[in-house]
């Protein structure tokens, strides 16, 4: 089983790109695809924009038991935020399910931020969901994201 708790404080714009940044250091444990890689770390940018907007101290909580991933803002009480977003983890990847939280936390404490690396993976991702969206898909003739046995 998967378990995760980390936290990444918003008291800067900065922390806004670095949450996003965690949160793809974190699919890329998990093995995530580059769609659900933009995905997550789509929905935690805005996540984070919303709740560094709002007035008081604000973080971005994430939180991974058994086979889901939540991602919630914790502000002041009666401040406005986003309600969580929850993602289905993936099959067990590369790393067994009981080391992905020690991975994140060793990530979290010896990786420094950098933008452009985040940047760069992102084009990355986005390049890689584009290619693939213009490849037909074996026999439905369909164009997109879809894989052989997927439902389109």
């Amino acid at each position: 089983m998967i378990t995760i708790h980390f936290t990444v404080s918003l008291q800067r714009r900065r922390d806004v790109l670095l949450a996003r940044y965690r949160a793809r250091q974190l699919a890329g444990l998990l093995d995530m695809a580059p769609l659900e890689r933009l995905r997550l770390t789509g929905a935690v940018f805005e996540l984070a924009t919303a709740a560094y907007e709002q007035p008081g101290p604000a973080a971005l909580r994430f939180e991974a038991t058994g086979s889901t991933l939540t991602v919630a803002a914790i502000a002041l009480p009666g401040t406005k935020v986003p309600p969580p977003v929850h993602y289905a983890l993936p099959p067990a990847g590369r790393l067994p399910c009981e080391d992905v939280g020690w991975a994140m936390q060793q990530l979290v404490e010896m990786v420094p931020f950098h933008v452009f690396e985040d940047m760069r993976a992102q084009n990355r991702d986005l390049q890689w969901v584009l290619q693939d969206m213009a490849q037909p898909v074996e026999n439905t003739g369909h164009r997109g994201v879809f894989r052989s046995g997927q439902a389109a």
